[in-house]
């Protein structure tokens, strides 16, 4: 038997207007979109009428053991003074999102939607080309948080002022009155030997209302880089805080900064593009602050960001090649890797490469997934925060200081009259197969400038003008790469190969550190957390 249900015209019509509506308010980046979330703040709706500043922030033993949503608040103390950096602010936006009764104006993006914002702010939207075209607006950005809130007081379930109720899974705050019972022996033998004893128990709600939470002021700015490149000490720099950056709930104040440039204090809004310049490269301090609407300055809350102002000793690269189809493929399966080639001629090459160095970058924690790390205008710089600019400047960060004295080495072989070439991966997390596919499509190309600059002056060319030298796993790439190149009876034209502590004979690496270290490539910037947590 079948059975046949006819639906009204107008119900498809209403259910594509529900599912639009669903889909909008999905991609607007409302509060409690999760069953998680709903049930985080259904906990704490009873207290709402209590909390003015609309965010709540609770450390009580009673939710650490619950470990709402997977975040322990007690992990993070966003009132210490010293300097944050972007793990941190983004840390604490997620203890006060999830903290908060309503984002409206307040805060509207998702923290799993920060990278993708922060990208599509840089690049003003232009996240549909290609990462070698996008031209960043912007040089820094700047992260600001002013928000009032409450935090539950430590002892406020001791002294009964906070009601949990487990059926409901609710906190409450103790005004109503409540009947205590309880029951006493007598070891008497006129008396019952059990009396039950009933007590009506009102509560002080001067008491209750006044020592259940604390009051609590947060102030702290951010910037998203520590190191700008330059050519030049006085070329024009750009600072934006984007509007979802802006975080405050406190009405009135406003913000300030001192780019440490000698104009002093100056105010900054949502969205502007502030321009300064320096006079010379060096250490900088950015300065921020908060002024209240009566003109006082908050407090003794400056944030002070150090800022290296670093100069690209070798300019821009002469030539840039990207990896792209190549004849030398391996039978692995699916896309092949991505990569990038600086070339720097020595000031013995007029134009061309004649003998030149190719260095092949290993791996490193700090992966650029979302965009490219393209801190000059128009100017690609490469992968990561070992990068070309970070390469020509000797300015790397803290994680990487052992390779400051990295140029001395590359300006003793350009005097020699080497040229230079500099390979970044885009994902150092790829298989090493697929990365040397993409060295394979550089080293073609190299091969085949040389052979142009050798033709250009009447010249024979070499068959093997080439010396490749590969950091850690960089080494192992080139090796796999060269290998490869070989089997195939493509023409590599290296006349030598050195590798630095590349594990040639492998290396034994316990499953729980593997899963360790790809959690941390792919969702964070692993090294960069444990250097905070030293």
């Amino acid at each position: 038997m079948k059975i046949i249900f006819k639906i009204p015209a107008w119900f498809g019509s209403i259910s594509i207007f529900l599912l639009l509506k669903l889909l909008e308010l999905g991609s607007s980046g409302l509060f409690a979109q999760t069953a998680q979330e709903w049930r985080h703040i259904n906990r704490y709706a009873p207290l709402q009428p209590y909390v003015p500043e609309n965010i709540l922030v609770d450390r009580s033993p009673l939710s650490l053991l619950r470990n709402t949503g997977g975040l322990n608040p007690d992990r993070y103390t966003p009132y210490r003074q010293d300097p944050a950096d972007l793990t941190d602010w983004e840390e604490y936006y997620r203890l006060f999102y999830y903290g908060a009764y309503t984002t409206s104006n307040l805060m509207r993006l998702r923290p799993e939607g920060m990278d993708d914002y922060a990208d599509s702010i840089r690049y003003a939207g232009q996240m549909h080309l290609p990462s070698i075209q996008r031209v960043p607006v912007m040089d820094l950005q700047l992260r600001l948080m002013n928000l009032r809130h409450r935090e539950i007081a430590d002892s406020a379930m001791d002294k009964g002022l906070l009601i949990y109720d487990t059926l409901a899974d609710r906190l409450m705050l103790a005004l109503a009155p409540r009947r205590l019972r309880d029951t006493l022996w007598f070891p008497s033998g006129t008396l019952p030997p059990y009396v039950v004893m009933d007590t009506l128990y009102t509560p002080d709600t001067a008491e209750v209302l006044g020592g259940w939470s604390v009051h609590r002021h947060f102030v702290q700015a951010v910037l998203d880089r520590a190191i700008l490149y330059g050519t030049r000490a006085n070329q024009v720099l750009r600072l934006m805080v984007p509007p979802s950056f802006w975080v405050s709930n406190d009405p009135g104040s406003y913000a300030q900064v001192d780019m440490g440039d000698g104009l002093g204090w100056r105010r900054v809004w949502p969205g502007q593009i502030l321009q300064w310049q320096y006079t010379h490269f060096g250490h900088k301090t950015v300065k921020v602050r908060w002024v209240q609407a009566n003109g006082l300055v908050l407090g003794d809350q400056v944030s002070q960001i150090p800022l290296q102002w670093a100069e690209m000793r070798w300019g821009a690269p002469d030539r840039i090649l990207y990896s792209g189809p190549t004849a030398c493929r391996s039978q692995s399966a699916g896309p092949m890797g991505k990569a990038v080639a600086f070339l720097k001629r020595s000031r013995y090459t007029p134009y061309g490469l004649r003998e030149p160095v190719v260095v092949v970058e290993g791996f490193e924690g700090g992966v650029w997934v979302n965009g490219s790390n393209e801190d000059v205008p128009g100017n690609h710089q490469g992968y990561g925060d070992i990068h070309w600019a970070s390469v020509s400047s000797g300015a790397f960060p803290e994680r990487y200081s052992q390779l400051a004295d990295l140029p001395m080495l590359l300006d003793s072989l350009e005097r020699q009259g080497f040229d230079l070439v500099f390979v970044d991966f885009q994902s150092n997390h790829a298989s090493v197969e697929k990365n040397a596919e993409a060295l394979i499509s550089l080293l073609e190309q190299i091969k085949r400038i040389c052979d142009s600059t050798r033709a250009s002056a009447g010249l024979t060319p070499l068959t093997a003008p080439l010396h490749v030298v590969g950091a850690s796993m960089g080494g192992l790439i080139a090796r796999v790469a060269l290998r490869q190149m070989e089997l195939s009876g493509c023409c590599h034209g290296v006349s030598s190969f050195g590798t630095l502590s590349t594990p040639h004979r492998g290396a034994n690496l316990p499953l729980s550190a593997q899963n360790a270290l790809a959690d941390g490539v792919l969702r964070g910037n692993l090294m960069g957390r444990m250097e905070r947590h030293r």
